[in-house]
């Protein structure tokens, strides 16, 4: 609103405006984020996350939360992280690990690891961004590090199925 009326008419003009935002669902978003932020602290660290709660069949936002305390960061994880397109299915991919029993402290191996490819006789090795592997790994600091290879192996043991049926649970898919 500031950067196409300015901030005098934003201040001073009495402008109305509307929002889908629902205050109470605000509210709520940003307390269970912070709860669960803290239920994942590894040490002393806490770590930072971000929410954004839409109505599916709308499109509406609700609620918008960019972290657990402006006061810390004012990097709003919201809308200002970016991330490559196959980061964004892994918080689904980590809620089916929890829904199988799997915990923020379970521990997966980031080693590498090879694969049938997509035609007769070829192979595929995921990778890491860093090219590097990181061995014995909890899932907590695989998400948070966006671990490829812990990730497919995670996908291995629950299975895709699992996955998918989770996304149309949360009305992600189909």
């Amino acid at each position: 609103v500031e950067r196409k009326y300015g901030r005098d008419l934003l201040a001073t003009g009495g402008l109305t405006v509307h929002t889908t935002l629902d205050l109470a669902m605000q509210q709520a978003t940003a307390r269970a984020l912070r709860r669960r932020l803290l239920m994942l602290r590894v040490g002393k660290e806490t770590p930072q996350g971000g929410v954004a709660v839409l109505e599916v069949k709308s499109g509406r936002v609700l609620a918008l939360v960019g972290g657990r305390n402006f006061s810390v960061s004012q990097f709003d994880r919201a809308v200002q992280a970016r991330r490559q397109p196959g980061s964004a299915i892994k918080p689904i991919i980590y809620a089916a690990a929890f829904e199988y029993g799997m915990t923020p402290k379970t521990i997966v191996i980031d080693a590498p690891l090879k694969l049938p490819g997509a035609t007769v006789g070829s192979t595929w090795s995921p990778e890491n961004y860093t090219r590097k592997h990181y061995g014995p790994t909890t899932l907590y600091q695989a998400l948070v590090h966006s671990r490829n290879v812990v990730t497919v192996k995670i996908l291995q043991e629950i299975g895709v199925e699992r996955v998918k049926n989770l996304a149309r649970r949360l009305g992600i898919t189909s």
